[in-house]
């Protein structure tokens, strides 16, 4: 079910369903909009897009793309994830995991650059 909209127009505002994860290294912080400031420069590389094809985002269309991903889905029975992943040290965004939950049926993808720089893993399931 999607999130009332006006909650997270003042900026950084969590997502209530989507839990902070961490391992000894990494953060996953639930996605907020604007984290769009800090992940256009991470996904901007060109580079990153020849495995998924299109071209990076500007600031204005991933701004749009995490409003629609933090409000969820419109159907009743489907949940989202959506995680920006941090180096927990400095805190610096490398890269994305995203969950989709349909009943019993767990979807998942995402990118994350190991180093920090264009060296871009995408992730699928195996």
């Amino acid at each position: 079910m999607r999130q009332d909209m006006g909650a997270w127009e003042s900026g950084r505002v969590r997502s209530s369903n989507t839990p902070e994860l961490e391992t000894r290294r990494l953060m996953l912080a639930p996605l907020q909009v604007a984290d769009a400031r800090e992940m256009v420069d991470v996904l901007a590389d060109p580079e990153l897009y020849g495995f998924t094809g299109g071209e990076p985002p500007n600031l204005g269309d991933l701004q749009a793309r995490y409003r629609s991903q933090f409000a969820g889905p419109a159907a009743d029975d489907e949940v989202w994830h959506n995680w920006i992943l941090r180096l927990k040290a400095s805190g610096r965004p490398i890269g994305f995991v995203q969950a989709s939950v349909t009943g019993t049926l767990l979807t998942w993808h995402g990118w994350w650059a190991p180093t920090g720089n264009a060296a871009a893993s995408p992730a699928r399931p195996p």
